[in-house]
């Protein structure tokens, strides 16, 4: 089989088992009806993201996974997760000004191979994917869970595929740099190089971790809430940049992250300033 280039975005309600069944012992069904928002709203947007429909959407009962396809799926899979977050986020925070309830939500992203699988019987036919990648990702969104208001967090291999699409800058180059390097003024030169880029990409860096499942250590990054705000002058540069890349209008993408508009500060039009 084929192996296709991905990338993969994990979405995963926290404490999902814990509040389904709180909401049935009180027979109240609000809460499966937000289940189905969030998925909606993940199907929506990748389909407003991917007009020919060159991804994969499922659900997992307590979330769902999404696969971009194509040498750009790594820009459009961080980009989807970054409006993805804010638009379920207004969702959960309407939900708990109704309910009283605080109901939270992960998100991984990593980059890189799949294959096609169809699994047929005389009745019916299943197509779906599998690979290490997916199982990475899902460690990676799991990961979410022990590190304070990091709701999004992606692998080394997505950041440095759209680091290298979007800045043309090699990421590992500049980190064996900092390793190579014998004196102080070469490493805090390199790694304010690796900070400036991160600050772009809207992230932080979380160090290697090991993950369960995953033989090597992997190199994590978070998104940074600061820097993520609908009103930080990183966020729409950074989203016009993914937009410029992907000739994709930026107009129709900044009035779906505007929509709940729970952290927006300022003007309606989106403040495309140049850092």
């Amino acid at each position: 089989m084929d192996k296709l280039i991905c990338s993969v975005c994990i979405f995963d309600t926290r404490s999902f088992t814990d509040n389904l069944r709180y909401f049935s012992k009180i027979d109240d069904t609000d809460f499966i009806e937000l289940i189905k928002i969030l998925c909606q709203n993940g199907l929506q947007l990748a389909s407003e993201l991917d007009k020919g429909n060159n991804f994969y959407f499922n659900s997992t009962g307590d979330g769902f996974i999404t696969i971009f396809f194509g040498n750009n799926s790594s820009i459009k899979c961080y980009l989807y997760s970054l409006i993805l977050s804010k638009k379920n986020k207004d969702e959960c925070i309407k939900f708990k000004e109704k309910k009283n309830r605080e109901i939270k939500f992960g998100i991984g992203l990593e980059f890189g191979t799949v294959e096609r699988v169809e699994i047929n019987s005389s009745e019916y036919k299943i197509i779906t994917y599998i690979g290490d990648v997916i199982n990475i990702t899902a460690r990676i969104e799991a990961e979410t869970k022990n590190h304070f208001s990091a709701n999004i967090m992606m692998g080394e291999n997505i950041n440095k595929d759209i680091v290298k699409k979007l800045y043309n800058i090699d990421y590992d180059d500049i980190v064996k740099k900092v390793k190579i390097s014998n004196n102080i003024k070469s490493v805090t030169k390199y790694l304010n190089m690796l900070n400036t880029i991160n600050h772009k990409m809207l992230l932080t860096f979380l160090s290697e971790h090991i993950l369960k499942g995953v033989e090597k250590q992997v190199a994590l990054f978070r998104v940074s809430p600061t820097l993520s705000k609908r009103d930080s002058p990183y966020f729409h540069n950074f989203i016009k940049k993914c937009t410029e890349h992907l000739n994709i209008d930026s107009t129709n993408i900044y009035k779906i992250i505007r929509e709940g508009e729970t952290d927006l500060i300022g003007t309606a039009k989106a403040p495309w300033n140049v850092l």
